[in-house]
């Protein structure tokens, strides 16, 4: 896993979730904890991505990784250790072949 960064300052958050299926605002929930999150002014990035439309988890991770921070925090927005934060993100995120030290934390539901 290597060192971690000293500062907050130097690590990007990106916040997985499923993806809603539709509504007013498609994932607005998710763009709500992101933009307080970000307004917080600790990480050096803050994105959301969800596993089923858009922005899509991919893009939030390229997105984190050309912020210049040193590592990506992954935190699952699950109920659970299931299925999608055991299997389904973690071969996501290894697709996406990122240059930065990557850690998935606890899904939400556990914390």
């Amino acid at each position: 896993m290597g060192p971690e960064p000293k500062s907050e300052k130097l690590i990007a958050l990106v916040l997985a979730a499923h993806g809603d299926r539709g509504g007013p605002v498609p994932n607005g929930g998710l763009e709500t904890h992101v933009a307080a999150l970000a307004a917080m002014n600790r990480f050096a990035f803050v994105a959301g991505g969800v596993l089923n439309g858009t922005p899509s988890l991919e893009d939030a991770l390229a997105r984190a990784e050309q912020s210049g921070a040193e590592w990506i925090l992954v935190y699952p927005l699950f109920m659970s250790d299931g299925y999608f934060a055991g299997e389904v993100l973690p071969e996501r995120i290894a697709a996406a072949k990122l240059r930065v030290l990557t850690s998935i934390l606890q899904p939400l539901g556990l914390d």
